[in-house]
């Protein structure tokens, strides 16, 4: 009964979420792309010009090029003397001083200094592309921050467990934060930090050259080996709240990333390639004092090597469009089928296995280890289909000591994912469902599946959404009389996503 309540709850409150979220585009009826499209597509009405109004006669004022002189006043009458009724005598005029000649004084002009040539000013415009990018007008320097927050509530059930809710609680799954700088339109920079711990631990960080338009991109740093089509996607936009097994219990990528160089590109939207080298232990260090066990593990002397090879069929033929790594849903709705065909390897030879032996105790020995996958992806008006196969094998180098060779048998493994992905509400509403597989040793019996089922809402394509999923975890043994044998555990999440 308490499980019961709880799917229910879930449900109710995910329904809940997707229909009365205050602000989304769904409560206001309204298709949330609209709200992303560049508002310079709208047409804008100009202004009818203004004539200009000639002044009136009356209005113009004649503006005299010097003053005129004013009219001298009248001679005043002369006054008579009062006691002899003559006139008095005129004054005699003084004698005028002699002329002296003015010479004109010539001024030499002074040269007039020219002005300073002041720089160039950049402007800087932000833009919304459901991307907050930063750029220059003229395109040489760009700056995008990224980053987004993964709250999630697990809901974990073990029916054979004396508490069948034990493990279940509410987690931060990711919390990142970022930047993308471009640099002259020829480099970019890209650093990723993760928080979820409560610590900042750098995720990716990495210099791509890009001297020929994405041909030939030269990448050098700590990022994902080109290995695995879900681990390039990108955790902010998977269709599921979790990875398929079928990779992350099988390959040991951990969270897919090494230090290495590689060069990666796409050729006229129908090759898409990426060849590396690696560390390969997964080390980002050189130092020498690592210690496994009570073994000392020696400086990395060797390394992983491989590279992926996809092809985009649809576009080579013109009949369709390339579908390179960007996200598992057909969130925009391709009007034009995508179709992308693919397969990677990686070689690794390790040098920090170490064994526990009857008679020497924790013993350090050296391994190779080869990764196969091949994959599938299609997107088309709304509906997407992703498929992978991984195999693995693993053995003990030829100079080993018989000892090691007899405690460490070879190991082959393999693992297939299946998942599809429909949007019931164009850019809205979407259901999902995948069938993972894993066999982590083909020689001793036994399997794991992993059947899943989800939902997503997104208010705003991948910068807010909300994802339910429901995941079976069931161990496979034939060796034992039923299935039932084997414990069966099942997982329900809930988590909303927040990203820019």
């Amino acid at each position: 009964m308490r499980m019961a309540r709880h799917l229910v709850l879930f449900v109710a409150l995910f329904v809940a979420i997707a229909a009365a979220w205050p602000g989304s585009a769904a409560a206001q009826g309204k298709d949330p792309y609209e709200e992303t499209k560049d508002k310079t597509d709208t047409p804008k009405t100009e202004a009818a010009p203004v004539a200009a109004t000639e002044a009136t006669p009356e209005a113009k004022a004649e503006v005299p090029a010097e003053k005129k002189a004013e009219p001298a006043p009248a001679p005043a009458e002369e006054e008579k003397d009062t006691d002899t009724g003559a006139a008095p005598a005129p004054t005699p005029a003084p004698e005028a001083a002699p002329a002296v000649e003015a010479k004109e004084e010539v001024v030499e002009p002074v040269p007039t200094p020219a002005p300073a040539t002041a720089p160039e000013k950049k402007i800087v415009q932000g833009t919304w592309t459901k991307k907050l990018v930063f750029a220059t007008d003229d395109g040489l320097f760009s700056f995008q921050p990224t980053g987004f927050v993964q709250p999630m509530y697990l809901l974990h059930i073990a029916p054979d467990a004396t508490d069948e809710l034990a493990g279940s609680g509410f987690l931060l799954k990711r919390a990142r934060f970022g930047f993308k700088a471009g640099l002259f339109k020829l480099a970019q920079i890209s650093l990723d930090a993760d928080f979820k711990d409560g610590t900042a631990a750098l995720v990716d960080y990495y210099l791509d050259l890009d001297p020929f338009n994405g041909l030939v991109v030269l990448r050098v740093g700590r990022f994902r080996e080109w290995f695995c089509r879900q681990v390039l996607m990108g955790s902010t936009r998977l269709q599921m709240v979790d990875n398929a097994q079928a990779w992350a219990g099988l390959m040991g990528l951990g969270n897919g990333r090494d230090l290495g160089a590689a060069v990666h590109g796409m050729i006229v939207d129908t090759i898409e390639y990426g060849v590396g080298i690696w560390n390969g232990e997964k080390t980002y260090t050189l130092d020498s004092d690592a210690v496994v066990g009570d073994q000392d593990v020696p400086a990395n002397i060797d390394y992983e090597m491989g590279g992926r090879l996809v092809i985009h069929p649809l576009s080579a033929a013109g009949v369709g469009a390339a579908l390179p790594v960007g996200e598992e849903p057909d969130l925009d709705g391709a009007e034009k089928p995508k179709l992308a065909v693919g397969g990677a390897l990686l070689y690794n030879k390790r040098h920090d296995r170490v064994v526990a032996l009857p008679t020497n105790g924790d013993t350090l020995y050296y391994d190779n280890q080869l990764k196969g996958g091949v994959e599938l992806g299609f997107q088309w008006m709304g509906a997407s289909l992703l498929a992978e196969f991984f195999a693995l094998k693993t053995w003990v180098q030829s100079d080993a000591d018989a000892a090691i060779k007899d405690a460490v048998p070879d190991l082959t493994g393999m693992g297939a994912y299946g998942q599809l992905g429909y949007f019931v509400l164009p850019h809205q509403l979407e259901a999902a469902a995948r069938f993972d597989f894993v066999d982590k040793d083909v020689d001793i019996q036994g399997a794991f599946i992993y059947p899943a089922f989800g939902l997503n809402y997104y208010f705003f394509g991948h910068n807010l959404k909300a994802q339910l999923m429901y995941r079976m975890n069931r161990a496979l043994d034939p060796v034992k009389k039923s299935p039932d044998d084997v414990p069966t555990t099942h997982d329900v999440f809930l988590m909303l996503q927040g990203s820019i």
